[in-house]
């Protein structure tokens, strides 16, 4: 039997590491690139949903997104303050006056999914570890499960798989697992540390 997968997430540090990486010597371009970031690794959003992401689905009151993934499943996800704050100042220097789709190229089209996947590659290229979208999607969930752990000792396996917009409960259950193990060894006290903590 194959051993099972583990799934790989960036810490803390690497996460400010990508945020430092996105540069562009266009302000619009910066911020645009920041706001895709930040909602793929802070709201689980896939390549696909955000190039499909419109104007329309960007609430700020309530802050919240209306996603539209895969197999033509609409899903509300939640968005963040840094977020937020992201996308204000993308719209703010943005030369386009798009009321249509949130992320424009250059030239003010649509910007594709491929287009997104060069972005984060050649973000990728920058940092001594790889960057890529679905890493920055797991972070999301895998953080959901921590800071729910964290807070109220236990999440809801169905709410994130709405979240993440899983077609299947089995596909979420393996980040809740991966999360369980990740907490119990945090939380984990050594009982030789106790033992002889006395004569350290």
């Amino acid at each position: 039997m194959n051993p099972k997968k583990q799934l790989q997430v960036y810490s803390d540090d690497e996460i400010q590491q990508i945020f430092q990486a996105v540069s562009t010597p266009v302000p619009w371009m910066k911020a645009r690139n920041r706001a895709i970031i930040s909602l793929m690794s802070d709201s689980g959003l896939r390549q696909g949903e955000v190039s499909s992401l419109r104007r329309l689905d960007v609430s700020f009151c309530p802050p919240r997104l209306l996603v539209h993934g895969k197999g033509d499943k609409d899903r509300f996800v939640p968005l963040g303050n840094i977020s937020s704050g992201l996308l204000r100042e993308y719209f703010d220097l943005c030369p386009f006056p798009s009321e249509d789709y949130v992320f424009l190229s250059e030239s003010g089209d649509p910007l594709s999914r491929n287009a997104i996947r060069l972005f984060v590659s050649r973000v990728s290229k920058k940092l001594p570890f790889q960057v890529s979208s679905h890493k920055l999607r797991h972070n999301f969930a895998r953080n959901y499960c921590l800071d729910k752990m964290e807070s109220g000792g236990q999440f809801d396996a169905y709410t994130l798989k709405t979240l993440m917009g899983h077609e299947s409960i089995s596909t979420t259950e393996r980040y809740v697992h991966c999360e369980v193990e990740l907490l119990a060894v945090k939380s984990s006290i050594s009982h030789l540390d106790k033992i002889f903590q006395v004569t350290q």
